[in-house]
């Protein structure tokens, strides 16, 4: 059967995407952002041709993630090596890493019909790549494989024996049970190298997996340096940090930071303002929970 897929944004959307673009632009320049976005369109996402540049929603969040990352890196001069993102999406950020971090190596970790599609994005993006999965890594290590991106599934992350320089999660922890995001943490946290970089987006509080799941909880131990720390860019129920691990420890006790954060979730931003919050909160279960 012949299936149309609308890839056009409504009037109201293509206002809202334009004022995201500029905005984006003031914060990275807009030859950042003209240079980084995904002009490619693998798998017909829904997109705006705005004078020339190609606009998809989640193209631009990941911009802006690969600029805060970027642009950190190039401060420490600590180019990464091994890059991890655990929750991959459909591959965007990760094709935007191994452009922007040439020789680097990227390690996804995500259920197995996600890395399907991954594997297919960045394939398609980058032809001559070398990809493995954990197929190839039955009975070995990632250290015995020559690879560009590997593609893991959750209960094969024990063949990472590698030092990591760089993990990334957004948004994927708070869909998750608190004892699943402990053991990520707990691997974070052995894993990744000493001046390592955490870039950790997820939502305050989370309701989705039939309890509560509060940012404020997640077990970060105390080696880490807060670098970044803030709501989100144009999603403020979202939390932001960009952490650097420190083995010596720091005198910047994680704690202090995570007993500020709210036990409910703030409305989502300014891209709400004209809504009616009371109303919206109380339908989504937010702000009446404990």
């Amino acid at each position: 059967n012949n299936v149309r897929i609308n890839t056009n944004y409504s009037d109201d959307e293509k206002d809202e995407i334009i004022k995201r673009y500029v905005e984006l632009c003031d914060i990275t320049g807009k030859s950042y952002v003209d240079r980084n976005v995904d002009y490619n369109l693998v798998g017909s996402p829904i997109h705006l041709n705005y004078n020339d540049i190609i606009l998809n929603f989640d193209d631009i969040y990941h911009v802006y993630s690969l600029f805060q990352i970027e642009k950190t890196i190039n401060h420490l001069n600590h180019e990464p090596k091994y890059i991890m993102e655990i929750g991959g999406g459909y591959g965007n950020l990760t094709n935007k890493m191994l452009k922007t971090f040439n020789g680097s190596k990227c390690i996804i970790v995500d259920l197995p019909e996600v890395l399907i599609m991954q594997e297919y994005y960045i394939k398609t993006n980058n032809p001559n790549i070398k990809i493995i999965t954990t197929k190839d890594l039955l009975n070995s290590n990632l250290s015995e494989h020559d690879f560009d991106v590997a593609l893991i599934t959750p209960w094969g992350v024990d063949c990472v024996d590698v030092g990591l320089d760089l993990v990334i999660n957004q948004r994927s922890f708070g869909e998750m049970s608190m004892s699943v995001i402990d053991e990520y943490m707990g691997l974070i946290q052995t894993k990744i190298n000493d001046r390592g970089l955490f870039y950790c987006v997820n939502r305050y509080v989370t309701y989705r997996t039939g309890s509560i799941i509060k940012l404020k909880d997640f077990n970060f131990d105390n080696n880490w340096i807060p670098l970044v720390s803030k709501p989100q860019w144009l999603q403020t129920h979202l939390h932001e940090f960009l952490l650097q691990r420190s083995l010596n420890g720091t005198p910047y006790p994680m704690n202090l930071i995570l007993d500020t954060f709210p036990n409910s979730s703030p409305p989502p931003g300014p891209i709400t303002k004209d809504y009616d919050i009371k109303s919206w909160s109380d339908n989504n279960n937010f702000q009446t929970q404990p």
